[in-house]
C-alpha cells in the first residue's frame, strides 16, 4: 500500500478505489433507469445498442438491415435479427460487437451466412450459427467482435 502525502491530507490508494467502484455502480443504475425496461423493437436500418451493468434486448424488424454496433460493459446485450432482412446488390453487412466483462448475443435468421472475427482477450468469440451450405447466394452478416473477459456469440 502506497501513501501519498500532500499538505494536509494523506491518501490511501486502497480507500480511494471504493469511490471508483461506487461510481461504476451508480453509472450502471443510471443507465438502466434511463433505458427503461431494457427491451425494445427497432425498424431502423442501423442499430446502435449498449448496456452498462444491466441487460438489454433489441429486436430488429428492419426491411433493409445495414448493420450497426452493440456494446456491453458488465452486462448482457441481445440483438434479435431473426425478423430483419438484408437487401441490396452485395447483400453483406457488418456488425461491430464489444463486450467488456459482459456478453453480446446476436440471434440471426436461418438463411443468413455468418462470419465472426475479431479479438478475444481472456474471452470468447463464438459462431454458434453453424454453416448451412446452399448453392444460392445468401445474405451475409460479418460480426467484428472485441472482447475483454467477456463473450460475443452468434446463434440461430
Amino acid at each position: 500500500m502506497t501513501n501519498t502525502t500532500t499538505k494536509d491530507k494523506t491518501f490511501e490508494w486502497s480507500d480511494d478505489w471504493g469511490w471508483v467502484v461506487a461510481a461504476i455502480i451508480l453509472l450502471g443504475l443510471m443507465s438502466n433507469w434511463m433505458a427503461g425496461s431494457g427491451s425494445s423493437t427497432s425498424s431502423g436500418s442501423r442499430m446502435t445498442e449498449w448496456t452498462v451493468m444491466g441487460e438489454g434486448h433489441t429486436r430488429s424488424v428492419a426491411s433493409d438491415f445495414r448493420g450497426g454496433t452493440a456494446f456491453a460493459l458488465m452486462g448482457k446485450q441481445t440483438l434479435d435479427l431473426r425478423s430483419a432482412v438484408i437487401k441490396g446488390s452485395d447483400r453483406e453487412v457488418e456488425l461491430g460487437a464489444t463486450a467488456l466483462m459482459g456478453n453480446v448475443q446476436i440471434l440471426v435468421p436461418k438463411d443468413w451466412e455468418v462470419e465472426v472475427g475479431g479479438i478475444a482477450i481472456m474471452g470468447k468469440l463464438e459462431n454458434g450459427a453453424g454453416e448451412e451450405k446452399s448453392g444460392d447466394p445468401r445474405p451475409r452478416l460479418r460480426v467484428r467482435g472485441m472482447t475483454l473477459m467477456g463473450k460475443v456469440e452468434v446463434h440461430r
